[in-house]
Formats: structure tokens, sequence, C-alpha cells
């Protein structure tokens, strides 16, 4: 069999803690085999992290960059203004950075947060990573990752041939109008995972009606499937 090499697009994504932990080990291990990496922290800029420090020893072979402020008024408070500009300046310069070639990973810190809060939009970052270089590889860190981060396809790819579980039982739970149709019955079973202890491999593997062993330890790449069809599940063929 062939060693195929391609850039991959992972989500570090669900509750709990370890999702920037687990981009900035990738990053160490990316340094190590001699390639380059960036990461942007979209929301992050008014405290001191140690990983600022840490990264200095690989000069221009690991580039950490804080985009903002810090804090970002949420759950009712109307959004800073300067907020959203800071956003969307981060997201200039990573869509630039991914499509320059120039880095070998470029990881977006809480830019899953950016879009939840509505500060960017996810077609944005959809159709940034669909054109991305083939051999960059991108990590998209932050909780309550957009279904279209997860699965992206066209519109009417999407809802005719949806492939992930999740958007599966995403569409299939939405509420139908008329009481004489018929739908399908949602796909997900069982709670929502504790965020005091989440789960490890992909965060949807408890609930996936299609998982098997080693789910529970890797976490999928966003691969294509389909022309324009991509699907982060290594169960979907």
């Amino acid at each position: 069999m062939a060693d195929v090499r391609k850039g991959l697009i992972i989500v570090n994504t669900g509750p709990g803690k370890g999702k920037t932990t687990a981009a900035m080990g990738t990053a160490l291990r990316a340094v190590g085999n001699g390639l380059k990496v960036l990461m942007l922290q979209f929301l992050k800029g008014s405290w001191h992290y140690g990983e600022l420090d840490a990264v200095k020893a690989f000069g221009e072979n690991f580039v950490i960059k804080q985009m903002g402020r810090g804090f970002v008024k949420v759950g009712g408070a109307e959004t800073d203004p300067e907020d959203v500009r800071l956003v969307e300046e981060a997201w200039s310069e990573a869509e630039q950075a991914i499509l320059s070639g120039a880095w070998d990973l470029v990881i977006l810190d809480e830019i899953n947060y950016a879009i939840g809060y509505k500060m960017l939009g996810p077609e944005k970052v959809v159709a940034t990573l669909k054109k991305k270089p083939e051999m960059v590889h991108v990590i998209l860190t932050g909780r309550n990752a957009h279904p279209s981060i997860v699965e992206i396809a066209d519109k009417s790819e999407l809802f005719r041939n949806p492939r992930h579980p999740y958007t599966q039982a995403l569409l299939a739970s939405v509420p139908v109008a008329d009481p004489r149709s018929k739908r399908l019955k949602p796909l997900v079973d069982g709670d929502v995972p504790s965020p005091v202890n989440p789960p490890t491999g992909c965060v949807f593997h408890p609930r996936c009606p299609i998982a098997v062993a080693g789910c529970d330890r890797t976490c999928p790449e966003l691969r294509e499937v389909r022309p324009g069809h991509w699907v982060a599940c290594s169960e979907v063929n």
C-alpha cells in the first residue's frame, strides 16, 4: 500500500479541559520533526501564559500570537465591537497563513468559541479549509464546534445526504411542522457526557450508533468522502 501523505484538519472540541494542551502536544511533535508551526490564539491576550515563554526556544519554527483581549462579553451581554474587530483581524491573518503554505501546521486556538459567539461566520472558515494547500495541517480548538466544521458540504448535499452521525442526529431532531409527516427517529441515545470527566478520542463516541473500538482513543481528522463533502468520522466511507 502506498504511503499517502496529506495535511489533516483536526477539530479539538467537546466539554472539559485539554483542547489547547492537546494541540500544543501535536505542535511540539511537529517542530521536533522539522515542521514550522503557527498558533493564533483568537481570544487570549490579556494574560501571560507559560507556553509563550516555552516556545521561544524554537525561534521562528514555533510562533504563538495572542490576538484578543482575554475576555469576551457573552451570555446576554452585547459583544464589544472591539472584540469583534480583533477576531476579524485574527481570522484575516489565519486565512493568509493557511493559504500561503508558509506554515506546516496552523493552530486556530479558541476559534470555535469565536464562531459560537457569532463573532466569526463559520462559512468563511469552511471555505478556507476547503482550499488549503494539500500538505498544510490545521487544528481548530474550543468547545461546541459548529456542525459545519464537523461536516463540510454544500447545503443541498448536506441535507440530502448527511454522513456524520452527529449531523444525522441534529437533522432528525428538527421539529416537523406537519403532524401528518413522518420523520426519522433521533439517532442519539444516552446522556450528555459530564464536563468534569469528558470522553477521550472522538467526543461523540459514547452516544454514536456506529462507534467501534478505537473511537475512544483517536480524534478523527476531517476528510473528503465525496467531492466537496468532508466528514470528521473514521467510520464514514
